[in-house]
């Protein structure tokens, strides 16, 4: 039996291509703004907007009751947001659920008050 040298190419093809598609991550996050909206929920998740509102995701940032550091965080935001001031946020870019509520939500790493 000898092969058709099209279907090696379209093998070929086909397998880059899925490579490709698989392999497509979102930019990194690194935004900076005042907080909008500050929500605590039931179950300890801490879900927050900034202004300028953000694109990516849902438009909003989940800090999950099992991460490391959400009461930390939570705290951070509490104050920046009584304080007025302004607070950069850095993730990874992925898009993530919301522990017990699935979703699709902002994964951050890391907040920081700013002084201006």
């Amino acid at each position: 039996m000898t092969r058709k040298p099209w279907s090696v190419a379209a093998f070929g093809v086909t397998a880059l291509s899925m490579l490709f598609a698989t392999s497509v991550r979102a930019d990194a996050v690194n935004v900076t703004g005042n907080i909008d909206m500050l929500e605590l929920w039931f179950n300890g998740n801490v879900a927050f907007t900034l202004s300028p509102a953000v694109s990516t995701c849902n438009g909003q940032f989940i800090l999950n009751v099992s991460d490391a550091g959400t009461k930390n965080q939570y705290a951070a935001l509490l104050a920046a947001k009584t304080k007025g001031v302004r607070v950069r946020v850095y993730g990874g870019g992925s898009c993530g659920p919301a522990e017990g509520s699935g979703g699709s939500y902002n994964l951050i790493s890391y907040v920081y008050l700013l002084d201006t």
